[in-house]
């Protein structure tokens, strides 16, 4: 097993296991792997004659993501989809966990708002203080429910490894808990 130059000094311990011995970083594949797809898939141009691509109603989309009052948890209010280039990991994952769920319906077909919904049910559980030991086996089912229907909505060419390391991330919980 290579990495960018040669292979990982991790590889010399002798009990390590470099697959399952990493944990999923939550940023780069919730966030800048899920989250960035996703609404690139909706709404970039190239996209168009696709299903899902909502890309001609940005401006209402927009306008609505405007009105929205943030979370709880969000600090301030999202910057435009047509920005979407520019956003930051935290700005995916508000758009992901608090707004696209409310902002997209009426927009998104409703396939595919509902399966945005598994996604974003099975984060909100992982990202709250306190994790129910006892559920994980139904987080860990959705997020494979959500990486196969993601599949067989989008297509197996829109598959990316970010993406599917993100049904991964509660096999680094049970340790931790």
């Amino acid at each position: 097993m290579n990495g960018v130059k040669n292979a990982s000094r991790l590889l010399l311990f002798p009990r390590f296991d470099i697959i399952w011995g990493l944990p999923v970083d939550y940023m780069h594949a919730i966030c800048l792997g899920v989250a960035k797809k996703l609404t690139w898939l909706w709404v970039d141009s190239s996209q168009r004659s696709r299903p899902w691509f909502v890309g001609d109603q940005v401006a209402a989309i927009d306008h609505q993501l405007q009105a929205s009052l943030p979370a709880r948890l969000v600090k301030s209010l999202p910057r435009s989809l047509r920005e979407k280039q520019h956003w930051k990991a935290v700005e995916y994952r508000n758009w992901l966990l608090y707004f696209a769920p409310v902002v997209l319906e009426g927009f998104l077909p409703p396939v595919y708002l509902q399966h945005l919904l598994i996604v974003v049910r099975a984060l909100h559980v992982l990202l709250s203080n306190y994790i129910d030991t006892s559920i994980l086996d139904i987080i860990e089912g959705n997020l494979k429910i959500f990486l196969q229907a993601f599949e067989k909505l989008y297509g197996l060419a829109t598959l990316s490894f970010p993406l599917s390391s993100g049904s991964h991330v509660t096999s680094s919980l049970p340790p931790l808990l």
